[in-house]
């Protein structure tokens, strides 16, 4: 869901005349008054909070999820310029630990001059408890894993990079915390995001519409390969912006595309997202779409995932449908001007950040 962006904001000027016309879809609820919001939207583990984070002050706010309010601010986050020809992009990369009493946060920013530290907040208080530098370049995600014992940071040392080479393994204890100096392991793993799993100790790594790689994060052992051919009449592949492992463990997606619009015959498809079955590496269904996958999300019993692609080769506006698995339809569509959506921890709402506003659709019954 991260560097995607990139390819929408360095190509914001682009015009295409055969884009379809956006049908906004209003949504069913709206948290307001937040200015200049980037997403995605992130929760804690039982969705009773939500962190989002601010791209003109580089502040990152704390939301009561089920009471729609504001609830503090979190700052100390480096402030990105954001004047000029071309404004950088300012992406918050956020994780709350398991029991929710801390927030880690970073930036992920396309400005020459960094983004800075990641800072480790007490949710409670909102204070800064200390911070700390993943890697030399750009950070592109946090992840905590399943038991809370540790966190996973994906990114590069290269300052210049737009996606992530390594991945970073660190210990985390919420009852006595420290500030993190150094990894217990550094991985070479290639993945934009981090997708923890299929497995206890195992992390995706080159995930593409043709297959994936799982690796064990703590010898670096590679343990599983899947590749499968292209598709007949198929020329052209791409890597993932996006992988997501369902909730009951069973199914992989991973969604790809680039910013053009498919080839009319769907030869070439421009998006696509492809659920694998983790028991047997079988490719379980496939989703396809006009461009890039941005994101997708799986409800909490696994049986939904929303899926969010590009419109136009601009970043805005998107598009999430809301599939059921099994059958493979679409239960709902969703247009608006948002980042990709995200499924609340509860599974009843779709949730999105807009320009100054935090947009929520109700889950299709």
């Amino acid at each position: 869901m991260l560097p995607t962006f990139l390819v929408g904001t360095l190509l914001f000027a682009l015009q295409d005349s055969s884009s379809p016309k956006l049908q906004k879809t209003p949504p069913d609820g709206k948290i307001e008054h937040l200015d200049s919001i980037s997403g995605p939207v992130c929760f804690n583990n039982d969705g009773s909070l939500a962190a989002v984070l601010l791209a003109d002050t580089s502040e990152v706010i704390l939301i009561d999820f089920a009471a729609r309010k504001k609830l503090r601010t979190l700052s100390g986050l480096k402030r990105i310029n954001r004047r000029g020809y071309i404004v950088p992009a300012v992406v918050p990369v956020l994780a709350f630990s398991r029991d929710s009493r801390f927030l880690l946060g970073g930036l992920f920013t396309t400005s020459e001059k960094g983004a800075g530290p990641q800072l480790i907040w007490e949710v409670r208080s909102g204070k800064a408890w200390g911070q700390f530098r993943a890697f030399e370049g750009p950070i592109t995600a946090i992840a905590f894993t399943n038991d809370g014992k540790a966190f996973v940071t994906a990114g590069s040392n290269d300052a210049h990079a737009l996606s992530a080479d390594l991945v970073k393994v660190w210990a985390w204890d919420s009852d006595h915390p420290g500030v993190p100096k150094t990894p217990l392991r550094t991985l070479e793993v290639n993945n934009r995001e981090i997708t923890l799993g299929p497995g206890e100790k195992t992390i995706l790594s080159r995930p593409s519409e043709r297959g994936y790689e799982s690796i064990d994060f703590e010898t670096g052992e590679l343990l599983q390969k899947v590749e499968t051919p292209l598709s007949p009449g198929q020329s052209t592949w791409f890597g993932a912006n996006c992988s997501q492992l369902s909730p009951d463990g069973k199914l992989l997606a991973i969604g790809s595309g680039f910013w053009r619009e498919a080839r009319p015959d769907r030869s070439d498809p421009q998006g696509v997202l492809r659920l694998w079955n983790v028991a047997d590496t079988s490719l379980r269904r496939e989703f396809l779409s006009a461009r890039m996958v941005l994101g997708v999300s799986f409800t909490p019993d696994s049986k939904r995932v929303a899926v969010t692609a590009k419109i136009t080769p601009s970043y805005n506006p998107c598009r999430t449908c809301i599939y059921d698995v099994e059958s493979g339809d679409c239960l709902r569509r969703i247009e608006g001007e948002f980042s990709d959506a995200v499924v609340t921890p509860d599974g009843e709402w779709i949730v999105s950040a807009g320009t100054d506003e935090i947009l929520l659709w109700k889950m299709p019954p």
